[in-house]
């Protein structure tokens, strides 16, 4: 489920009021509690509140695949703190997918970090992504 895209690598932003049409289909249809929403800027998306409110009011375990670190706030890490986190297999651990485009936002990765964890954002585990070959290194250190 694609909610919006980022202008400068996959064309013109467009953003959903509701996704709650969608979550009762797949509720009612395929019997299914479980939602992942593939969205590279989801805290950018106009309706943000609106959508963490409806997947948390029909009771659904989410997976965003990217919620980008620079405009990651604490706002964003409170509502999400409010969602069901979907392992990635039956006893598995919940995780949240932070996303980045350039080498430059390692301050917002370690600000998106900060934040998630002042709040205590219910997750044993983070994982960053980003298409970049060297991020581990600028992570972890290293080469």
């Amino acid at each position: 489920m694609q909610l919006l895209c980022s202008p400068g690598l996959e064309g013109k932003m467009r953003s959903f009021e509701s996704i709650a049409d969608t979550l009762l289909v797949g509720r009612n249809e395929i019997n299914s509690r479980n939602a992942v929403l593939y969205d590279n800027n989801f805290t950018e998306h106009q309706y943000f509140n609106e959508i963490v409110h409806e997947l948390k009011t029909h009771r659904m375990f989410v997976d965003i695949h990217g919620l980008h670190v620079e405009s990651f706030t604490e706002e964003h890490a409170r509502n999400l703190n409010m969602l069901d986190w979907a392992p990635t297999k039956e006893n598995g651990t919940a995780y949240i997918r932070f996303s980045f485009d350039k080498k430059s936002y390692r301050s917002a990765v370690e600000n998106a970090l900060k934040l998630a964890r002042n709040i205590k954002l219910e997750l044993r585990s983070f994982v960053i992504c980003s298409l970049m070959t060297k991020i581990p290194q600028m992570i972890f250190g290293g080469g």
